[in-house]
């Protein structure tokens, strides 16, 4: 990623940087950094913590088992497993049977989980969405298409594929890092 001008302020649209660097790619980066900031604010005025917000975005169409929850946000299951309990006392999730499986255990949205989910999406575009006013209508489609586009072949995590990353136990398979374009960030 290349640096900021040495006086600190961004480049000039289209200008060239001294070291080569790529302005979509510095973007792109620059953009995951503002997205998980402003969403880590907005979830913490809901007494939330940004993993916690992400969670609630996986769990909105579906119900899910702890392991694929811990699995696709880089977690130990013991870990993602504490979270889920003290979001349970706060009434936003709870523990369900399986439906094909009595035997598994799936975490569901409550209603005051969904409903906190949709403050915080709705809070988070009234916030991001004036960015996105410069482009006019046919720029926000494009730009739709083409982070779609980059998604689809980006970091496994986006793809619902695991990607091997070192872990202190050495034989579990983690993802990486996520950046804020993930499915538990759509519709923001």
């Amino acid at each position: 990623m290349t640096s900021p001008r040495p006086d600190g302020a961004p480049y000039p649209e289209g200008a060239p940087r001294p070291d080569g660097g790529t302005d979509a790619l510095d973007s792109l980066v620059t953009l995951g950094f503002v997205v998980t900031a402003t969403m880590t604010r907005i979830g913490a005025a809901h007494d939330l913590s940004f993993t916690l917000v992400r969670v609630l975005g996986l769990l909105e169409d579906a119900p899910r088992r702890v392991s694929d929850l811990a699995a696709h946000l880089g977690l130990e299951k013991q870990t993602l497993s504490g979270l889920v309990a003290r979001a349970e006392r706060r009434g936003l999730l709870e523990r369900v049977p399986g439906e094909e499986d009595r035997r598994s255990v799936l975490v569901r949205l409550t209603a005051a989980g969904r409903t906190t989910l949709e403050s915080v999406k709705r809070e988070g575009r009234a916030e991001l969405s004036p960015a996105l006013e410069v482009l006019g209508a046919t720029g926000r489609r494009q730009l739709g298409t083409l982070l779609d586009r980059v998604l689809r072949h980006g970091p496994a995590p986006h793809r619902g594929e695991p990607a091997p990353s070192p872990s202190p136990r050495g034989d579990r398979r983690r993802f990486t890092a996520q950046g804020p374009a993930c499915p538990e960030m759509r519709g923001m």
